[in-house]
């Protein structure tokens, strides 16, 4: 989308990117390595200095301090490998973060490896964002064959979509990591037995075609949100 295309153009602009080893978009707020064949213009050579800036970067993020409370700025850091597997892990960032939830942080405090003490402020104040994700949710399951008052225990995103395609009496992939959710309902799901068509990556990648018209209402859209 050319409108999309231009905001990532307004974020990255003024990145000297020969003196870049890692970045991060502000909807991301974790790291990409600047790895050298993955990114147009990577300077950190794949294998032993990507991992050496990996740990650095997980370094730098968990003595990170908040300016106002002096708390810690992230309850956890981890490789992307340590939570995620499959086909399209090049899709997630390098260094994963989940922030410290217990804080509103603002401008969070770090130490370089020269030992100066920066006091990190975005880039690019986007007006209406107020806040960000937790890693917990709550599911909620109504409607017919339901358990009333069942309680769900240690249910994962995961398991959404299994549980939606068993209701629909449809078969589960093999490659999805979720299961259905067979606890809330009174009697259990149907097992589809026949086997379930998988998409090519491929085709899953192209995503949908954008008319000229809902190009321009997109655009819009972006504008009245401050992002164009």
């Amino acid at each position: 989308m050319q409108s999309l295309r231009c905001f990532s153009r307004r974020l990255t602009e003024n990145i000297n990117w020969e003196q870049t080893q890692a970045y991060s978009y502000y909807w991301e707020t974790a790291p990409w390595v600047n790895l050298r064949g993955r990114q147009p213009q990577g300077i950190v050579a794949p294998g032993e200095q990507y991992e050496q800036v990996r740990a650095q970067l997980s370094e730098l993020i968990s003595s990170a301090r908040d300016a106002a409370t002096g708390q810690p700025a992230a309850s956890r850091v981890f490789r992307r490998e340590e939570l995620y597997a499959g086909p399209h892990l090049d899709a997630i960032p390098d260094i994963g973060v989940q922030w410290n939830e217990k804080i509103t942080l603002k401008g969070p405090l770090i130490a370089d490896f020269q030992g100066h003490r920066l006091e990190v402020e975005p880039a690019i104040t986007v007006p209406g964002i107020t806040g960000g994700h937790a890693p917990e949710g709550t599911v909620i399951v109504y409607g017919p064959r339901v358990r009333s008052g069942a309680q769900i225990a240690q249910a994962r995103i995961e398991d959404i979509t299994p549980t939606l395609l068993r209701l629909l009496g449809q078969p589960v992939p093999g490659y999805m990591d979720g299961e259905a959710l067979d606890e809330c309902f009174s009697e259990p799901l149907p097992v589809a037995t026949d086997k379930a068509t998988q998409v090519e990556a491929a085709d899953r990648r192209q995503g949908p075609a954008y008319s000229p018209a809902e190009e321009e209402i997109i655009t819009e859209r972006l504008r009245n949100l401050g992002y164009l």
